[in-house]
């Protein structure tokens, strides 16, 4: 697959606040958030990819990239606005099988993208 290129200021991502540091009074509630996303991402993981076509091309074209954990992060971004770290911060306060079934559903929906380009 050919690698596509969009200038950051159109990713979808970045225009949701995906990179931004929020204060930490903000982010411990955005903590929360993160984890019930990622306990059940299917839903918020289909809004990226059908919502978010730029900043979706440009990762799942990109190799090397962890198409997996992007799409957990902006699935958390979508749902709420939460950044990459706060994502990223909490990972590891799920249980294995929370991750496992995270890493799964992000697969199906990695496979539906592809099905759909």
């Amino acid at each position: 697959m050919e690698k596509v290129y969009y200038p950051y200021w159109e990713w979808e991502d970045y225009q949701n606040g995906m990179y931004e540091m929020p204060n930490k009074e903000r982010e411990v509630n955005m903590q929360e958030k993160a984890i019930e996303v990622l306990r059940n991402p299917y839903e918020s993981m289909l809004s990226v990819i059908t919502e978010w076509p730029i900043c979706t091309n440009q990762n799942f074209t990109k190799e090397g990239t962890n198409k997996k954990s992007w799409l957990g992060q902006a699935a958390c971004c979508y749902a709420y606005g939460i950044p990459e770290h706060v994502t990223r911060s909490v990972w590891n306060k799920l249980t294995e099988e929370e991750r496992e079934n995270a890493n799964n559903i992000a697969d199906q929906i990695i496979e539906l993208w592809k099905k759909q380009v």
